[in-house]
């Protein structure tokens, strides 16, 4: 008798336990929403690294004109698409 007493009970303990905490808890839980991606990004320049931190290119403004640097990895200038005067030719 004691032996079914305690099944009884713990079965019923088992049940009012979770109907308690089904009743307690939040109805609705929400992983944080998504925010879409902006499709235009503004800025006066862009920077790309490598992994060390070290400069790769830069996307940018110089003198008001838009340019395109690119580095090595000594930080040498090695492509760059700022405009040079040409010599005038005689």
């Amino acid at each position: 008798m004691n032996q079914k007493l305690s099944l009884g009970l713990s079965l019923v303990a088992g049940l009012l336990g979770g109907i308690m905490s089904y009743s307690l808890s939040p109805r609705v839980l929400r992983a944080q929403e998504q925010v879409p991606s902006p499709k235009t990004i503004t800025a006066e320049r862009f920077i790309l690294t490598n992994e060390q931190g070290t400069t790769a290119g830069v996307f940018g403004l110089k003198d008001g004109k838009a340019n395109i640097t690119l580095f090595d990895s000594a930080g040498r200038v090695i492509w760059s698409t700022e405009v040079r005067p040409a010599p005038v030719r005689q």
